[in-house]
């Protein structure tokens, strides 16, 4: 599916009025983001920031590990003091089950004792599981009209969350200014020269044409909770007015990585980005493809246009040489500019 900007901006409203109405939310209250890829994450989080709530971000736990990842997200949420956590109309089921399955574990260890819950199996307990109520933003209010709360630039806009991997997760407070300032250094270095016409807030007004035909595009397979996936391909292309956004699942694309490659072709990418991993995944396929017999389908790189990529950014992790050189390479044929793949990071 797909949304329009104006489309975008009003779901958003009707999230909006629903996080300060029915909800009953105030500015600087928290609101957990725990999302499946989709666009239904983009008119939340618009939604938070237009009614002056403070989103975070986070991972939604796999259906078929929730126990293992419950601490993780209960961590992130007593941490960041959230009082709703915002979804989907498909993964609140699994939050509703999830809840449901503490709920038991807790009467079983009221009445049998704390060997009832040994007995569900180390690192599968679903006790941890946060006590934050969860609600589905679908149809959420939709396209209600919504007068957006008053911000300064040093409000919180959002609280972005470190993985925990490595220990428990960390929040990172942005600010509003410190996210608009990001975003228009982002916009600016990731647009040719002759498209640059936000060199200056003070010059928007003075478009030619509103909005921008071909202004753009960028096709994404990223996580929307990522520093790379939520700044660089969700939220900079509300900075250019005609700008494309195209999105898959990661999952799809981990699938078949030269789907990211097709989406590109034929959308007249500008700008992608992903890690390391994915432009070699991407590079590897192609080789394999064009080597086997009997595939689903021809891979032929001189049927890709790739002539309008002008930058892709390469970072969230070690940029290797040999995967630029190897992608720079196989994608030649296909009109690959040479010095297209730029190194990036975002500590």
């Amino acid at each position: 599916g797909g949304l329009t900007y104006g489309g975008l901006w009003a779901r958003a409203g009707g999230v909006a009025r629903a996080l300060r109405g029915r909800l009953g939310l105030r500015a600087g209250d928290r609101a957990l983001l725990v999302y499946p890829p989709g666009l239904e994450f983009t008119c939340a989080f618009l939604g938070c920031l237009r009614a002056g709530v403070v989103a975070v971000p986070v991972c939604p736990p796999v259906p078929g590990r929730l126990g293992a990842e419950a601490e993780r997200l209960r961590s992130v949420a007593e941490d960041a003091g959230a009082r709703v956590a915002l979804t989907d109309s498909s993964y609140v089921l699994v939050a509703r089950y999830a809840a449901a399955r503490k709920g038991a574990l807790r009467a079983a260890r009221a009445v049998l004792g704390a060997r009832a819950g040994a007995r569900e199996g180390a690192g599968e307990s679903l006790l941890d599981w946060p006590d934050v109520p969860f609600v589905s933003t679908n149809g959420l209010g939709e396209y209600a009209a919504f007068e957006d709360c008053a911000v300064g630039g040093g409000d919180l806009a959002f609280l972005q969350y470190t993985s925990g991997s490595t220990s428990r997760p960390k929040g990172v407070m942005i600010s509003h200014s410190a996210l608009a300032h990001n975003l228009q250094l982002i916009s600016r270095d990731c647009t040719p020269e002759d498209q640059r016409w936000v060199k200056d807030v003070r010059e928007i007004t003075k478009a030619i044409r509103w909005p921008l035909e071909g202004a753009g595009c960028v096709v994404s397979w990223l996580p929307h909770f990522h520093d790379m996936g939520l700044i660089g391909t969700v939220l900079t292309p509300f900075l250019c007015p005609g700008y494309l956004g195209v999105y898959m699942s990661p999952i799809t694309f981990l699938g078949d990585p030269l789907l990211w490659i097709e989406a590109a072709s034929k959308y007249s990418a500008t700008i992608l980005a992903a890690p390391d991993f994915g432009y070699a995944l991407a590079a590897r396929r192609a080789r394999e493809a064009s080597e086997e017999k009997g595939l689903r389908r021809i891979w032929k790189p001189l049927s890709m246009d790739l002539s309008r990529l002008y930058c892709a950014l390469n970072g969230a992790g070690i940029v290797r040489p040999e995967t630029v050189r190897e992608f720079q390479e196989v994608f030649r044929e296909a009109g690959l500019v040479e010095g297209t793949l730029r190194a990036a990071y975002g500590l």
